[in-house]
């Protein structure tokens, strides 16, 4: 026990007492000297750490800054883009389209820098993919440049490049605004590519296609107005592969929806040949601005057109324009100089012709050899009416420019006050029949065409009708015509023939008789109903059977079955292109088709496409063309 409290003892004496308070001040002050010491160690690290993350966070504002700068100057050039594909819809870019592009409207940012500009000049390129590969196209090379400036000072610039390409339409055999719908009983061959907007509808027992057949939406082997199966109703279509051998095919977008297995079927029998959406195929525009309609190409000159209007319409291309007013007569003499055409009637509509490019404009008595007008001149009994006839004499017409006349390359006729009724005085029959009883039907009527002046093109927004051989002397001409519809007549057709025969054209005295081959040789522009009105009777909302409409792609009033021609009769051969961009407006009965109404006696048709048109050295005066822009290129 003692040694225990002197150890204890001993301990206290070596170590002074020390009150509790001033012990916890002590070990305060040390933290706090400790706490110094530690903070001082530290703050150069924080300091260095805090001006790292603040040199993280301005270099990556930095970075999202330029980012949106980028994306605000790509999305300028996706802008260009976009104007170019409008600008180029008339086939046609100019310095003043480009210049009107404008960039996009984005918060926060200017365009400092913007210009759309042609990168040389424009060339003939062959398209090498795609669906209308190995057709040519003529090419603008263009330039974007998209500078975009944030008002915080970032800023982005981009380059791209981008090819304007304009596709000739007369490249193709056929090409239908509306739907292809075909229910030929008997074997039909179809050269050149063929190609929809609307869809492809057959039902031929032997319809044959020897080129590329193209819609962006679908192929079917069935009917437009009516279902058909493709063995019951014994449909038989073939197309070519690329070894030109004729495969049928045994598919379509009913049967095999998946886009897929369509690609794989179209490659394996068809060398890729049937081509529809399951490819990627894009509607091809026509060649016209936004917001007009298809007929906008073949109309008249209006005082409000704009420039993009006037780059499209046949009417403002047009060297000589010709007016014809149905609404103002002068007598014989004073509308021909004292020298009217034979069976010119006692009056005359006011006949005016101006050259819009400079050139010769014919005298009276040339005018009226070249225009020669004859009022309800022959009854056309698939619209039931006597009609206002204007030949355009081709042969006067290069007898003309082979005299005192000079080059003529695009004619564009207009009829004006054709709503004015008829009165007496002007009728060459008692105020009309039928259906057009009491009102104009002008209709633009071509004779005397087998040899012409040089490459030419004709129309109007009236019916075309072509009388006899056309384009088929030895020096083949690049030629087109244009109109509501066309009509065809032989060389043995006189106005005088075409009377009301009623029901009766077949295998009677009334119906006019041909009695040789007829050909023409040349692209058309034209109206056909089929397609455009009623809707695919398999869609849903989709009832009731369409119109016949304007049947059939060209208008016939004679009986072609002669005993005079080979194998008893006579043949049609037309030879071009065959652009059909609208319904009919003006020759536009419904009712009226063969299998009721025997307005002809059917000839042997050999109509096709005439492959010159490859060569962009045959295109006919004032070709449309459909446009596509794609980026080249692409650079910061």
């Amino acid at each position: 026990m003692r040694l225990f409290c002197t150890a204890f003892n001993t301990s206290t004496a070596q170590r002074p007492f020390v009150p509790l308070a001033r012990r916890a001040r002590g070990e305060q002050g040390l933290a706090l000297i400790t706490t110094l010491i530690v903070l001082i160690v530290l703050a150069p690290v924080v300091a260095l750490a805090l001006r790292s993350s603040i040199s993280i966070l301005r270099t990556t504002n930095a970075d999202y800054a330029e980012s949106r700068a980028f994306y605000a100057a790509e999305a300028g050039g996706e802008v260009a883009l976009s104007g170019l594909e409008l600008a180029l819809l008339d086939g046609v870019l100019t310095n003043a389209e480009l210049a009107n592009i404008a960039p996009p409207s984005l918060d926060g940012y200017t365009f400092t820098d913007f210009k759309v500009e042609k990168d040389g000049p424009s060339y003939t390129q062959t398209i090498t993919d795609g669906p209308f590969a190995g057709m040519y196209s003529i090419t603008q090379d263009i330039t974007i440049t998209s500078q975009a400036t944030h008002e915080s000072g970032a800023q982005s610039t981009i380059l791209m490049g981008a090819k304007g390409q304009a596709i000739p339409m007369f490249q193709f055999g056929m090409f239908f605004e509306g739907a292809i719908s075909d229910d030929a009983a008997s074997r039909k061959e179809t050269a050149g590519r063929v190609h929809s907007n609307t869809g492809i509808f057959l039902t031929g027992n032997e319809l044959v296609f020897h080129d590329y057949v193209t819609t962006p939406n679908e192929f079917y082997r069935d009917g437009w107005e009516y279902h058909a199966d493709p063995v019951a109703d014994n449909i038989h279509i073939y197309i070519d592969d690329n070894t030109g051998s004729e495969n049928e095919v045994t598919f379509d977008s009913g049967d095999t929806p998946d886009p897929d297995d369509f690609k794989a079927a179209s490659c394996a029998s068809h060398s890729c040949r049937l081509m529809t959406g399951a490819f990627g195929v894009d509607t091809l525009r026509l060649p016209l601005p936004v917001g007009m309609a298809n007929r906008e190409l073949i109309r008249p000159k209006e005082v409000d057109d704009t420039d993009a209007e006037k780059a499209v319409k046949y009417a403002w291309k047009a060297d000589m324009y010709v007016t014809v007013d149905l609404g103002t007569h002068n007598g014989k003499s004073a509308e021909c100089g004292g020298s009217a055409p034979p069976r010119a009637p006692s009056l005359l509509p006011e006949i005016t012709i101006t050259r819009p490019y400079g050139g010769t404009v014919p005298s009276d008595v040339d005018k009226c050899d070249i225009f020669r007008f004859r009022w309800e001149s022959f009854y056309d009994n698939d619209e039931e009416g006597y009609v206002d006839v204007l030949d355009v004499e081709i042969y006067e017409l290069r007898t003309w420019i082979n005299g005192p006349g000079d080059a003529v390359s695009i004619i564009y006729v207009e009829f004006i006050d054709a709503s004015v009724q008829n009165s007496s005085t002007t009728d060459g029959r008692p105020d009309g029949v039928g259906m057009l009883k009491g009102e104009y039907h002008p209709v633009l009527k071509i004779v005397d065409g087998n040899r012409l002046p040089g490459p030419l093109t004709v129309g109007s927004e009236r019916p075309l009708w072509i009388q006899g051989d056309y384009n088929t002397y030895s020096d083949w001409q690049p030629s087109s015509l244009f109109g509501d519809r066309l009509g065809q007549l032989s060389n043995q057709w006189a106005d005088s023939a075409g009377v009301d025969y009623g029901q009766e054209c077949r295998n009677t005295i009334k119906c006019p008789k041909v009695t040789t081959d007829v050909t023409v040789l040349a692209a058309f522009i034209i109206g056909k109903a089929q397609g455009f009105v009623g809707c695919f009777h398999e869609d849903p909302g989709c009832s009731g059977p369409v119109p016949n409409g304007t049947n059939g792609s060209v208008k016939l009033l004679e009986d072609w079955k002669e005993s005079a021609c080979p194998g008893g009769r006579c043949t049609s051969t037309i030879t071009g292109s065959w652009i059909y961009m609208w319904l009919p407006q003006y020759a536009n009965n419904d009712w009226l088709i063969p299998s009721t109404h025997q307005n002809y006696v059917r000839p042997n048709r050999v109509w096709g496409f005439d492959s010159r048109f490859l060569d962009p050295n045959n295109l006919p005066p004032g070709t449309p063309a459909v446009g596509q822009v794609f980026r080249a290129a692409f650079r910061v």
